[in-house]
């Protein structure tokens, strides 16, 4: 892997940071592109995305509950949260058990920019195969979102629901063995 050079300029969701960490590196969905420039300094544009399928929502106190992790999220940001289903701007008290919301977060306390994405998609059927970042459903071929490792947990013959996110991804899953 390469050094980052100090004079790198590096935009994490579009917020421009100081110190490359080990956390936005970790880019589970989403992408990295680097410009080189004529005199040698490189501008690093990120790009990440965290996926929670909802297995409860809290419109009072607008938090949901994980499925996959059980981790308690919250969306109390006011202004600075947008919500998008299907291309269309919707809201927080639409959001529904079993959706998954494809979370993009500058995480700047100054300025936060929180983009939401919405998706209901769901495919139920069998494990055909599975293959690395690849699960076979139905004979439908579909790529698993990184840190989704059905690999270890499932093999092929199990039937179940999988929730897909906003990228046509498997994120999760809901099986009993055939």
């Amino acid at each position: 892997m390469e050094v980052l050079n100090i004079a790198d300029n590096v935009l994490y969701n579009g917020t421009a940071i100081r110190a490359l960490t080990n956390e936005a590196l970790n880019i589970n969905m989403g992408k990295m592109k680097i410009i080189e420039l004529d005199n040698g300094v490189r501008n690093i544009f990120i790009e990440s995305y965290v996926d929670y399928v909802v297995e409860y929502v809290n419109t009072d106190e607008k938090t949901i509950v994980d499925k996959m992790t059980r981790q308690i999220v919250s969306f109390d940001y006011k202004d600075s949260i947008k919500f998008y289903k299907f291309g269309y701007e919707t809201t927080f008290d639409q959001i529904k058990d079993g959706e998954v919301l494809s979370v993009y977060d500058n995480n700047d306390s100054n300025s936060r920019n929180i983009v939401v994405y919405v998706s209901d998609d769901k495919e139920t059927g069998k494990i055909t195969g599975i293959d690395e970042d690849l699960v076979y459903i139905n004979g439908k071929t579909y790529h698993m979102a990184a840190g989704t490792d059905l690999t270890n947990e499932y093999i092929s013959g199990f039937v179940g629901s999988f929730y897909i996110d906003a990228s046509g991804r498997i994120v999760g899953a809901d099986v009993a063995s055939d």
